[in-house]
């Protein structure tokens, strides 16, 4: 069994919110990313405004490639769920926008 990649983001988000992705799953990663960020983000564990981590920071910390978090978080944006700002960082949008 392999082991599982584990983030927490509480120094981020001012919560404990943890990631767990399973390779062993027929779902790619990035669909593991999107919709525990969903989740989060829908269940109010993520709040409006609160910075997510650079794709860069998220890849290291969870194994994958930088690719598999940036795939993850173009959905969320397209989704009206995240906002992303050259520069500035990657946040979560009000939820009356999504």
């Amino acid at each position: 069994m392999a082991p599982e990649s584990k983030l927490d983001w509480s120094a981020r988000t001012g919560g404990a919110v943890q990631l767990v992705l399973d390779p062993s799953l027929h779902k790619p990663l990035y669909v593991q990313i999107r919709d525990q960020i969903r989740e989060r983000i829908i269940s109010g564990g993520l709040k409006s405004g609160d910075r997510l981590e650079p794709s860069r920071e998220l890849a290291k910390c969870l194994g994958v490639h930088r690719t598999t978090v940036s795939n993850a978080y173009a959905d969320l944006e397209a989704e009206g769920l995240i906002q992303g700002t050259v520069g500035r960082g990657t946040f979560v949008s009000p939820l009356d926008q999504a």
